[in-house]
């Protein structure tokens, strides 16, 4: 991964946008599976490496790895979300849906490690580049004084060789960090090279460190305090519309009427305007995608026609006569 934007670059002959497409609608899972592969017994130290689009846009994976076809994210243009409530949450559903695919991608990573007998001596860095945000009126993924922490917030997971027992660092810390730390941990103690970031595994990190930070949006850098990246308000919101806390529902059971699930059809509903029709959109599978790998579940269209009673009709949605 390299020269964003850089069209010109003897990289990509075909174009830096050409490449990042192809990346993001080919067959993800089949790439981080040929790195899984790769990774071989050597019998010497060894680096492996891989920027995955993932769960990066554009999503269409389940959990199982069935994916529902390559639908652009509703209530989203010009990379900003609409003021529709139910865009936003849809997205984040759909961004849910996909990390927790990716999560048992990365089982797949420590099976093949473990395998080999090398899960114990490696030393693993799982990090991501950039957040994303699902706020209304607010862009995806360009900076503003309201998405800060949702976008500069990432995940840095790093588990040391031989390391028995997990800890939680809660000082600020940067991916400037990685590498000074990756340093320290294999014993590298002689690095007369200067770092900007710090070891975290043994030194104090200042709790008033500044971070500076540059986006295509923002063309110099600025720095923030933890309290504009504080997530605790995020994550609240996210237990509360998904429902994370109740395994049975947590992905599915979000928008309304949510206490009429699982009610037969004929317990609930008559038809009322007979003039109605649905027409469904196409449903599009990814490219070489077999038939047990699909599964049609977003599930989209308009609906044609004049109500009789002129108002707003509620709706809801069944499968096997049963509301889902």
């Amino acid at each position: 991964w390299s020269g964003f934007f850089a069209e010109k670059q003897a990289f990509f002959p075909v174009g830096w946008v050409a490449f990042a497409h192809g990346q993001a609608t080919g067959i993800r899972p089949g790439m981080f599976r040929r790195f899984i592969d790769e990774i071989g017994e050597t019998g010497q130290p060894g680096l492996n490496f891989i920027h995955l689009l993932f769960p990066h846009v554009p999503y269409v994976y389940l959990p199982d790895g069935r994916n529902y076809g390559n639908h652009w994210l509703r209530g989203l243009e010009n990379e900003r979300w609409h003021d529709s409530p139910w865009g936003v949450l849809n997205g984040k559903q759909r961004h849910y849906l996909q990390a927790r695919y990716f999560d048992a991608l990365l089982g797949e990573l420590m099976a093949r490690l473990r395998s080999l007998g090398q899960f114990d001596d490696s030393l693993i860095v799982l990090v991501a580049d950039h957040g994303a945000a699902f706020r209304v009126n607010q862009p995806r993924r360009a900076l503003s004084p309201e998405n800060l922490a949702d976008i500069l917030r990432v995940p840095l997971l790093i588990k040391a060789p031989h390391q028995a027992r997990a800890r939680r660092v809660d000082q600020p810390v940067m991916t400037i960090d990685i590498v000074p730390t990756l340093l320290s941990i294999l014993g590298f103690e002689d690095i007369n090279a200067p770092f900007d970031g710090a070891d975290i595994s043994t030194a104090e990190i200042p709790q008033q460190r500044q971070r500076p930070v540059l986006s295509y949006e923002l063309r110099e850098f600025r720095t923030f305090s933890e309290p504009e990246l504080n997530v605790d308000a995020q994550d609240r919101e996210n237990r509360e519309q998904l429902p994370l806390d109740e395994p049975d529902n947590a992905l599915w059971g979000i928008g309304p009427y949510s206490e009429y699930r699982g009610m037969p059809l004929d317990s609930l509903c008559k038809q009322r305007s007979p003039g109605v029709r649905i027409s469904p959109s196409a449903v599009n599978p990814i490219a070489d995608t077999a038939d047990d790998e699909f599964l049609p579940a977003f599930v989209s269209g308009m609906f044609r026609g004049e109500l009789e009673s002129g108002s707003p009709l509620p709706f809801v949605i069944s499968q096997d006569d049963t509301i889902v």
